[in-house]
Formats: C-alpha cells, structure tokens, sequence
C-alpha cells in the first residue's frame, strides 16, 4: 500500500486493520478481530521477554522479501540493484521483530473504539456503505479495558519511538479519550 502518517488511517497495518474490521460479517467477527491485534501485540511482548524477537532469514526467504518489494503496486524504484545489496546486507544478520506492525494497529484499533463508543465517525472512511456493520458495533467494556491495556503497554516500545516522533504523546491522547476506567 506505501501509506504513511500520524492520523487514524494512515498506515499500512492501520489500513489493514480497517479492511478487516469492515470486511467481518458479524458483531462476532468484528469482536474477534479487534481481540486479535491485542493478542497479537501480547505476543510481541512474549517474545521480546523471552529474547525470541530475532530471526535470521535463509537466502530464500531475503529473495521472497525482494520480490515481494518489486511487486508492490507503485514501487518504481530505479535504483534496485543497490536497494537489493541493500536488503541482502540488513538480512544477513538477525532481524529484530520490532512490534511496530502490532503496535500501529493496537493505536488503530483504540481509536477506532473510541470513535464507535463516541459515535464520532467523522473520518470519511465512515461513509463507505461497506463499514455499516462496524459502525452498528458497540464495543463492550471488556474490549475497553484490553484496549487501554494494550495502549498503556505500547506507549513506550522503543522502535516505534524512534520511528515515530510523539508516539508517546499520540499514545497517551488515545488512552485519554477512550478513558482510563479500570
């Protein structure tokens, strides 16, 4: 997708978190899927605990991973023979799951709450008939409180820090609106 920025829907993970939510067919699904980016962001924490958040990747999975930036819609990049020894020489060694991914849809999916508790669908996204499930949801407080958790959580992943800048305050504004009830 290539899309970047500080606002609700402007990232990737945040966009596909949104097309997930939209796409569920049921309260259920809808449910379920905001649970699994608190799970999923659980799961970081695991592995950063446990020291298991490096991978090294085979010469195979470098080459998928090139391929895979070539075949991205609007990647015209002329310059892939240095951008490839680029990618071969960070793969070389272990890669560190940063959790930004999982961190930038917990943000999403905190915002999203808020705007379906606040009734605030303000953003145009709202307006496609194909959110019409997600904006009948109310969320129960139980997906709050994972919510707020999972928020007061992130706010200090240091990758998202450094690549961020006010991920910090972005973080606690969110926790602010959605509420800090226990």
């Amino acid at each position: 997708m290539g899309t970047w920025g500080n606002g609700l829907l402007e990232n990737d993970s945040a966009l596909d978190l949104w097309e997930i939510l939209v796409a569920a067919r049921s309260e259920v699904g809808i449910q379920r899927a905001f649970e699994h980016v608190f799970q999923e962001y659980d799961r970081f924490e695991r592995a950063v605990a446990s020291g298991t958040n490096f991978a090294t990747l085979s010469a195979d999975e470098v080459e998928q991973r090139i391929a895979e930036a070539k075949a991205t819609p609007g990647n015209d990049n002329k310059h892939w023979k240095e951008f490839e020894e680029v990618l071969r020489e960070t793969y070389s060694e272990a890669i560190e799951w940063a959790g930004t991914r999982e961190a930038d849809q917990v943000l999403a999916a905190a915002l999203i709450l808020h705007a379906l508790v606040t009734r605030s669908f303000l953003d145009r996204a709202w307006g496609a008939p194909s959110a019409s499930r997600l904006i009948a949801f109310t969320p129960a407080e139980a997906l709050l409180y994972k919510a707020r958790a999972a928020l007061k959580r992130i706010a200090t992943n240091p990758a998202k820090r450094k690549e961020s800048r006010g991920w910090t305050k972005r973080v606690a504004r969110t926790l602010e609106a959605l509420g800090t009830q226990e």
